[in-house]
């Protein structure tokens, strides 16, 4: 009968002691509701211990009866009796029920009231907390999002690393020595242009090798030889391995010979061949080989044509055989170099050479461009060519010529004292020298 009841009030004191730690004010006033609410209890149970006694007394009352029976006889009587007492039990304890009932309904009401006026005054109390906190969040705002910012700079760098990285390596196979076709050279622009936009987000101090050598490599397609020079300083200066090194020595000897430092140049490619003389490592072994066809170009631009004629020979005697394909590459170049400067020097040229630079060239016009143009302008020496330039120029209509340089050509061409000879070998070597410029003009008019 009261269990209902005790569990109603257990309940809600629970929830009005979870609500105490909100705020002070509701503690007083819940304690007050909690004193009210134990008084209506205690008043309750006063009323139902009275009607507990009255039917204690009305069993008394039936056992003084039933004693009294055994010396009364008519049962008709005794039997109404009986039915008399019974029915004022029952009506007993339908009174008692109807008490209890209403004592649950009283603890129930209370309880909801209790909840309503704790419900208003946590509601008064959690605006004023939202409040504060809203306060306390915009005072600290920078301060909690922070570790948020830090964690997004730090997402962003680990892309930007990555996209920065895979840019560099579509550039590793880039050989700067090579003159590229403007499709060629717009695409190594378009991802430069894409390095250099996320290396300006990039602190410096972090720079890595692969960093400076992409400043070099964009200075260098844009003629800026100078910061070119700088970047490639600052690029050794970070390099870590071996290979890295090797490349940046060479790109060093490079730009060196372009601004005309050529002597400098052969130092630098000087000091490149002899710290890595030794090497085995094919990534090290390509930029000896190119250091060493670099100086022996210098050496020719220097009018030093036997000392280079000797570094060429090395390069052929030393990677003739290699399997690495950039590697055979520059012997090509060592050997059309050494054909080059045989006509300069009036000497043949041996079978051996020959029959070896063809098969590293077959089917390379880039290459086969270059040989028979020295042969025409060693026929030149003699005779008109005039036809065979013109055949020459259409069989070579789309192929460029490619890294070299005419200076050597045309020192040669003004040694000759016959003026009429002079004269037609400086209008070959001028059409030549403008090959790649009409090659450019008829790509741009298309």
């Amino acid at each position: 009968m009261f269990k209902n009841f005790f569990f109603t009030i257990f309940l809600s004191l629970i929830f009005v002691s979870f609500l105490e730690a909100s705020n002070e004010k509701i503690n007083q006033q819940l304690f007050e509701l909690k004193t009210s609410q134990d008084y209506a209890q205690k008043i309750n149970d006063e009323k139902i211990t009275l009607i507990m006694g009255q039917i204690i007394q009305k069993e008394n009352e039936i056992k003084e009866l039933e004693k009294e029976l055994k010396d009364y006889v008519n049962k008709d009587d005794l039997q109404r009796e009986i039915n008399y007492q019974n029915n004022r039990i029952e009506d007993i304890n339908s009174h008692v029920d109807k008490l209890s009932i209403s004592v649950t309904v009283v603890g129930i009401l209370i309880t909801v009231i209790l909840l309503l006026f704790t419900g208003t005054f946590f509601y008064v109390s959690n605006k004023k907390h939202l409040e504060k906190v809203d306060e306390w969040i915009n005072k600290n705002k920078d301060k909690i999002l922070e570790p948020i910012h830090e964690e997004g700079k730090e997402l962003l760098k680990n892309i930007e690393n990555r996209a920065l990285k895979f840019y560099q390596e579509q550039l590793k196979d880039l050989k700067l020595d090579e003159k590229l076709n403007a499709s060629q050279r717009q695409t190594k622009l378009e991802i430069l242009n894409k390095v250099n936009e996320l290396l300006e987000h990039k602190n410096k101090e972090e720079y890595t090798f692969d960093d400076w050598n992409s400043k070099y490599i964009n200075s260098f397609y844009n003629n800026d030889f100078e910061n070119a020079l700088i970047y490639i300083n600052s690029a050794l200066k970070t390099a870590i391995k071996n290979s890295d090194f090797a490349m940046g020595l060479f790109n060093k000897g490079l730009v060196l010979s372009l601004i005309g430092d050529l002597r400098k140049g052969i130092e630098v490619y000087n000091e490149l061949i002899n710290r890595f003389k030794d090497s085995k490592e094919n990534s090290i072994l390509v930029c000896v080989v190119a250091a060493l066809v670099g100086k022996g170009k210098n050496l020719g631009m220097l009018n030093k044509n036997g000392e280079a004629l000797e570094i060429y020979d090395e390069v052929v005697k030393r990677f003739e055989d290699s399997k690495d394909n950039s590697i055979l590459e520059k012997v090509a170049s060592a050997l059309v170099n050494k054909i080059e400067s045989n006509l300069i020097l009036n000497k043949k040229n041996t079978q051996k050479d020959l029959d070896l630079y063809f098969e590293l060239v077959k089917d390379k016009k880039d290459e086969l461009i270059k040989y028979q143009m020295i042969t025409l302008l060693e026929k030149a020496k003699d005779s008109e060519v005039d036809e065979e330039i013109i055949s020459w120029k259409d069989n070579f209509k789309d192929t460029l010529i490619k890294n070299w340089s005419f200076y050597e050509l045309k020192t040669w061409a003004n040694s000759f004292d016959d003026e009429v000879i002079k004269e037609r070998l400086l209008r070959y070597i001028d059409i030549f020298e403008k090959h790649n410029e009409s090659i450019e003009k008829n790509q741009s008019n298309i």
